[in-house]
C-alpha cells in the first residue's frame, strides 16, 4: 500500500512540476541586455519581430462575456516598435520612476502591428488602418522601467488603440488597452515574450470618437516574436476547431490542450471536427494534476481503513 500511496504522491509531483509557470520573456536576438542596468545602456532603435501572434475575446452581447474567440496571427506586416534612448523618467508617463539621475526609463511606442484570424484584421499604430474614413489617430504609447531591485529586469507596458474589422464593421478602443508583461518583466529589447490585457470589458465603438458601442473586448494576449514555448493541439470542444498554439492559449481559449508537440490532423472524413480532436475527450493538465492529487488520497484513505493485524 505504501507503495501505492507513494507512486501517486510521485505522479502528483511530477505533474504539477510540469505545469507551466509564469511565462519567462525570451531573448532570441537582442539588441540590449541582458545583464545588470541594459536599461541604463540601450541607445534608442527600433525593433521588428516578423511573428508575432494573439488571442482576441469579443464580447457581442454586453455579458463580457466572449462569444467571438479568434486565434490571430501576423497579417503580412511586421510588429514594428520605436524605443527612444533611456531618460530619468518617461516623458509619457512622468513619475513612472523616480527623477534621480538614473537612466532607468525607456519610452516605447507601437508604430505597427497587424494581426489576422478568424474573419477578422487588427491593425494599431497612428495612421495604420484601412478604414476609408481615416486611419488610427491616436499613438500606442509605452515604456520600459527598471525594477529597482532587480536591474536586469524591467517593467514593459503599452497603452494600444487599434482598429478591429469583421469583414464588414470596423471597431476602435476609445479608451487605451494597457497590455503589459507578468511580474517577471523583461531581460532584453526586443523581447519574445507575453503580454496580457489589465482591463476587463473594454467597449468598442463604430468611430474612434463618438459613435456607438457594439462590442466589448474581454480577452486579449499578445504574443511578441517566436513563441518560446512549446506548443501543441488545442481542441474546442464544442465544434472540434483545432489550433496549435501553447497551454496559456489554450486555458485563455478554455478549450482543451492535447499534449506538448502534439499536431492539428485536419477533417480528413469531412464530418467538420479535426482528427486530432475526435474520440476520448484530452485532460487538461490541471486536471490531470486533480486526479492524481484524488488518487494520492483515495490510497492515504484505503490505508488509513486497513485494520492491523491479528
Amino acid at each position: 500500500m505504501k507503495a501505492v500511496v507513494g507512486a501517486a504522491v510521485s505522479l502528483a509531483v511530477a505533474l504539477l512540476a510540469a505545469t507551466p509557470a509564469e511565462a519567462q520573456c525570451g531573448c532570441a536576438v537582442p539588441a540590449c541586455g541582458p545583464g545588470a542596468h541594459w536599461i541604463d545602456q540601450c541607445a534608442a532603435g527600433v525593433d521588428n519581430w516578423a511573428v508575432d501572434g494573439a488571442i482576441v475575446g469579443i464580447d457581442m452581447d454586453g455579458d463580457c462575456k466572449a462569444d467571438v474567440s479568434l486565434v490571430m496571427g501576423a497579417g503580412g506586416a511586421p510588429l514594428i516598435v520605436n524605443r527612444l534612448a533611456p531618460s530619468d523618467d518617461s516623458a509619457q508617463y512622468p513619475g513612472l520612476r523616480p527623477t534621480d539621475g538614473h537612466l532607468d526609463v525607456i519610452d516605447t511606442e507601437i508604430v505597427q502591428m497587424n494581426l489576422s484570424g478568424g474573419g477578422y484584421t487588427l491593425w494599431a499604430g497612428i495612421g495604420q488602418g484601412t478604414n476609408p474614413a481615416g486611419a488610427l489617430a491616436n499613438n500606442s504609447y509605452g515604456a520600459i522601467a527598471e525594477f529597482t531591485a532587480d536591474p536586469t529586469r524591467g517593467e514593459s507596458f503599452f497603452d494600444v488603440y487599434f482598429e478591429l474589422f469583421d469583414g464588414t464593421n470596423y471597431m476602435y478602443n476609445q479608451t487605451a488597452l494597457r497590455v503589459q508583461v507578468d511580474a517577471s518583466g523583461i531581460l532584453c529589447v526586443p523581447p519574445d515574450c507575453q503580454y496580457f490585457k489589465a482591463a476587463q470589458c473594454l467597449p468598442l465603438y463604430t468611430a474612434q470618437t463618438g459613435g456607438t458601442v457594439v462590442a466589448w473586448l474581454t480577452v486579449a494576449l499578445h504574443v511578441t516574436g517566436q513563441d518560446f514555448l512549446e506548443a501543441g493541439a488545442c481542441c474546442d470542444p464544442a465544434t472540434g476547431q483545432c489550433v496549435e498554439v501553447t497551454l496559456e492559449y489554450c486555458d485563455f481559449l478554455e478549450w482543451i490542450f492535447h499534449g506538448y508537440g502534439t499536431q492539428c490532423l485536419g477533417d480528413a472524413d469531412g464530418n467538420g471536427i479535426d482528427d486530432a480532436c475526435e474520440g476520448v475527450p484530452a485532460v487538461s493538465t490541471w486536471g490531470l494534476l486533480v486526479l492524481a492529487i484524488l488518487v494520492a488520497a483515495a490510497a492515504v484513505i484505503v490505508m488509513r481503513r486497513r485494520r492491523p493485524a491479528t
